[in-house]
């Protein structure tokens, strides 16, 4: 891990949430007009109403977040790493099936904060275009993780909110209460 990176994760009742919520606002209103998915960071960011943020700092500077976000479509579960973002110059060369040393802290601290909230899971998203999943690369050393074949619906809107997912039981006895896509 690059020494110089924090990652810290404030959840909704964290006396700093607003501080953060503002801060996350005013990064990703300078994220570059044509990066892909802008309006996920910015008309569709939604920050103040998310569960926790996560941010990567670097000299007290932002340089990367993700949320936690519920949807009544989730039951009683929670998206982990939701609009996940970093800037381009904090990229780094890394093996791209694995998460990178800070990603994968973040992740452990969301995962922490959905277990204080009592969620049953966790889960990650993503959109792609591929007729595979990607997701099961990063989680084939963590068995705990399931991570299946399918598409699911993760919103109410059209073929972006079918993703594939990897998630993470944290109560006994659940199962994936998302609707899975058919083809």
């Amino acid at each position: 891990m690059s020494s110089d990176i924090i990652i810290k994760t404030v959840d909704r009742d964290h006396e700093e949430f607003q501080k953060y919520c503002n801060a996350v606002e005013i990064f990703s209103a300078e994220l570059p007009d044509e990066m892909k998915r802008i309006k996920n960071y910015r008309s569709e960011l939604h920050i103040q109403s998310s569960i926790a943020v996560s941010v990567y700092e670097r000299d007290s500077c932002i340089v990367g977040f993700s949320s936690i976000l519920h949807r009544d479509i989730f039951g009683n579960g929670v998206r982990i790493l939701n609009r996940l973002v970093k800037t381009f110059d904090y990229r780094f060369p890394y093996n791209k099936r694995k998460l990178t040393p800070e990603t994968k802290i973040m992740l452990d601290q969301q995962i922490s904060v959905a277990k204080k909230y009592k969620f049953d899971y966790a889960f990650i998203s993503r959109e792609s275009n591929r007729p595979v999943s990607s997701l099961k690369h990063y989680f084939k050393d963590n068995p705990e993780w399931k991570c299946p074949v399918d598409r699911y619906r993760v919103c109410g809107g059209g073929k972006q909110c079918e993703q594939y997912v990897a998630w993470l039981p944290l109560s006994d006895k659940v199962d994936l209460p998302l609707v899975k896509v058919f083809k």
